[in-house]
């Protein structure tokens, strides 16, 4: 795998030297009149800095930057003000965010009247008057016992019009009275693999909750799709939100043929600003990637690859999450007797990525419960018997529970990249 692009952006923005890189050039702009955290070893911290053809050429004094300023170079004063790198989010959905933001937004609340009253504005609202459905995400399905959803919920805003709802956490989704008579669910529907459709225990019937993609896309499979232009507006939409955050590079974490085509679109048009690296969905989870288009997609994925966009990356989910119990823990939810769900086999997911590490992949992985966290250890740690150390930088996403004894296997495996999500901490969970 090609790890430079992974730092690349660091490296050229802590580079610190006394003399003039590209010498006998003009800078095309430079900084002066600042505090210019590097973030170098050292951590130098300058007061100037040139750039030239897109590259930082030089750091240092006022006077040293000087000598790159020509009569066409752009000189800004920072009037004292900070300058630091850009960040690289770690795991971000740039396409699904920022399209999640162009529909019905129920989010930053805890009232359930006030997310119902969100959702009865949008009845109104373009989107739902051009394909007949209203279309909501963000929902917090932790105000809710146990988290489930019943359809009541959204029959009152409408019974007529068919109401679909992604809850905040990606693994589940509402759907009222209208949705769920259109898509054919009824008490006798069974749990699709990997899936759980919620019903009252009393009489069977659904109860609007349906948790994991395969159960959410029940629904959403006739929903009318999301057009080309809405994913390139979407994109457009987090592109400007990640730069108003200082983000400059982000590790798209779970893609499919459609996402890897928008980021294409937008870099064939000049108008990719990011730096992405995208993670192709691997199995039957059907987030972003139908599995049996897979092998084609990750065998061409080249035709998308950029100068700003790699795709030398994978996302396998492990588990579920703690909000719909579907998180793969070791001892069971609290009252009951599940343990969650874990997405592949142990001899599954080692031969899994053993194979992907064996082809230079990075491979990002989704393991929220710590049951989920151990399987992914002994994933990594059967490829590296196997295969040997490789620099490709694995990753571990989210790790919202970790089981003691597993702590230092982190640091005995190697160049694990693990990233804990703070956003659970911002969320409420019903603990019944």
């Amino acid at each position: 795998m090609n790890t430079s692009f992974i730092t690349k952006i660091f490296l050229l923005l802590i580079f610190y030297a006394g003399d003039v890189f590209s010498s006998g050039h003009h800078a095309d702009k430079v900084f002066i009149n600042g505090s210019i955290h590097t973030f170098n070893q050292e951590l130098t911290v300058v007061t100037a800095i040139a750039i030239q053809d897109g590259l930082i050429t030089l750091v240092g004094t006022n006077e040293e930057i000087n000598r790159s300023i020509g009569e066409m170079t752009e000189v800004i004063d920072l009037k004292g003000k900070m300058m630091m790198p850009s960040f690289h989010d770690a795991h971000s959905h740039p396409v699904w965010s920022g399209v999640d933001q162009l529909k019905c937004v129920v989010s930053e609340s805890y009232d359930i009247d006030i997310m119902q009253a969100q959702l009865k504005e949008c009845l109104s609202s373009e989107l739902t008057k051009e394909t007949g459905w209203i279309v909501g995400t963000q929902l917090n399905i932790g105000v809710f016992p146990s988290g489930n959803v019943d359809k009541s919920f959204l029959d009152k805003i409408s019974k007529d019009i068919p109401i679909y709802v992604d809850a905040e956490d990606g693994h589940n989704g509402v759907a009222n009275s209208k949705a769920l008579e259109i898509a054919g669910i009824s008490k006798e529907t069974p749990n699709p693999e990997n899936g759980i459709i919620e019903k009252d225990p009393l009489t069977g019937e659904p109860s609007g909750t349906l948790r994991e993609p395969s159960a959410m896309n029940m629904v959403k499979s006739i929903m009318p799709k999301d057009s080309d232009g809405l994913y390139d507006k979407g994109l457009y939409f987090a592109q400007d939100l990640a730069h108003s955050f200082g983000i400059t590079a982000s590790i798209a974490a779970s893609v499919g043929e459609r996402h890897m085509a928008t980021y294409k679109r937008a870099a064939d048009r000049g108008d990719l600003e990011l730096r992405i690296i995208t993670c192709l969905e691997f199995g039957d989870t059907l987030f972003s990637q139908d599995p049996v288009t897979f092998e084609e997609v990750y065998r061409n994925r080249t035709q998308y690859s950029d100068s700003r966009i790699n795709v030398d990356c994978i996302k396998i989910f492990i588990d579920g999450v703690l909000e719909g119990q579907t998180g793969a823990v070791l001892e069971p939810y609290l009252g009951t007797d599940n343990y969650g769900q874990l997405y592949l086999e142990q001899d599954v997911l080692n031969a899994v990525v053993t194979r992907f590490d064996s082809e230079n992949i990075q491979i990002h992985t989704h393991a929220i419960g710590d049951r989920a966290v151990r399987s992914t250890l002994d994933a990594f740690e059967y490829a590296i018997s196997m295969n040997g150390k490789t620099d490709n930088r694995h990753h571990i996403s989210h790790l919202q529970m970790i089981d003691e004894e597993d702590i230092p296997r982190f640091s005995e495996l190697g160049s694990l990249q693990i990233f804990k999500q703070p956003g659970l901490c911002q969320m409420i969970y019903n603990r019944d």
